[in-house]
């Protein structure tokens, strides 16, 4: 009996990385969307628990509109806010606020704020120059959106690099800007969606948080839809005597991971 209330209420280690969903890009001639917010570091949960793991949705990019601001995700009592939506010329309006900020639109009109810790800032459109402009590009988790020039849109501020799941791949880029009669923003690294200088902006990547590309031509069209979030969680295979439940569980050298693209429950392991 006194075995099994320690199983029970014992103590696991686990890694994590919670990325929100990521913001949509704007609509005629809009900016890029800001990535989902991110956090990544070290915890420790009741062995055995079961604890909700929910992962966010991404933006849309709605046509003549500012882009949507992408879904929160949270796991083990970690909350990642959803990227911002970038800016729309059918409104002439800044990006949104969020986990990484959305960009701005020509005028100049400012990028929107990232949040302390989880990601940086949309960067600014450029001002009206003789029909000739760009967007800002979509703040990224591990830098800012550039501002958008008189030749290009801004380009999407870069993820993180992380190792979490046993290889390098980078999360929550930012969303590039669109331009008008120029050429677009390319997409931050870690799935940010490269903006448009033709029509819709390209999406940002799925499970990345990676921003939505900003629409290039002046018609309405949408900006790119910001992509879903990820969590993922991994703990020493050897230091448990019982292993985790929920997502996909995969190995990698000495660790045991979960991945989840999806809403889901994680049970947790149970220490040797």
């Amino acid at each position: 009996m006194i075995g099994s209330l320690m199983d029970r209420f014992g103590i696991a280690n686990c890694d994590y990385l919670v990325v929100a969903g990521g913001g949509g890009g704007g609509s005629t001639t809009g900016a890029g969307g800001g990535a989902g917010g991110l956090l990544a570091g070290y915890t420790t949960v009741v062995s055995d628990g079961s604890y909700s793991v929910v992962v966010g949705a991404g933006g849309l990019g709605a046509a003549a509109a500012i882009g949507l601001s992408g879904s929160s995700s949270s796991a083990l009592g970690i909350s990642t806010v959803g990227g911002g939506g970038g800016g729309t010329n059918s409104v002439g309006t800044g990006g949104r606020a969020g986990g990484s900020g959305g960009g701005g639109e020509f005028g100049p009109v400012t990028g929107g704020s990232g949040t302390a810790g989880q990601g940086f800032a949309g960067g600014n459109g450029y001002p009206l120059a003789a029909g000739v402009f760009g967007c800002g590009g979509g703040g990224g988790a591990g830098a800012a959106g550039s501002v958008g020039t008189v030749a290009t849109g801004g380009d999407g501020g870069s993820g993180v690099l992380s190792s979490i799941t046993g290889s390098p791949v980078y999360y929550a880029g930012g969303g590039g800007g669109g331009a008008f009669t120029t050429s677009a923003g390319a997409g931050g690294n870690g799935g940010g969606g490269a903006g448009s200088f033709t029509g819709v902006g390209t999406a940002g990547t799925v499970n990345t948080g990676g921003g939505g590309g900003g629409n290039g031509a002046n018609n309405n069209a949408a900006g790119g839809a910001g992509g879903s979030g990820v969590v993922i969680i991994r703990y020493l295979t050897a230091s448990m005597r019982a292993l985790g439940a929920g997502g996909a569980i995969t190995t990698s050298g000495l660790y045991t991971i979960h991945t989840f693209n999806s809403n889901d429950t994680f049970t947790a392991p149970i220490e040797a």
